[in-house]
């Protein structure tokens, strides 16, 4: 719903208050906070979420990448490319297509 909605503070918090509760986040949590940061135009929250992922416990999926991609499409070309890098280290399929590849050349 957070995430529907645009309510970054309300996804952020939530992941704040299931970490002080003891409540194990995954990265379901995280894709849907990023997500939310994203559309709500804070792209640069949401990728630090994402660059803080490994260190929290919480390993990168499909949804986690998907969510840092978009949010590289609000930033810049640098940040996506670091995404991809990202997801290569992983073993992953960075998805490059010729619409991709345009969004990197601008």
């Amino acid at each position: 719903a957070c995430e529907r909605a645009r309510q970054w503070v309300g996804a952020t918090l939530l992941l704040e208050r299931m970490r002080q509760s003891g409540v194990r986040r995954n990265s379901e949590s995280f894709a849907i906070a990023m997500r939310a940061l994203s559309r709500s135009g804070k792209w640069r929250r949401a990728l630090e979420l994402f660059a803080d992922m490994p260190s929290m416990g919480i390993a990168y999926d499909e949804k986690t990448f998907a969510a840092a991609m978009s949010a590289c499409q609000q930033g810049n070309r640098q940040t996506m490319q670091w995404v991809r890098e990202k997801m290569e280290d992983e073993g992953r399929e960075s998805g490059r297509n010729a619409d991709n590849d345009d969004e990197l050349r601008r």
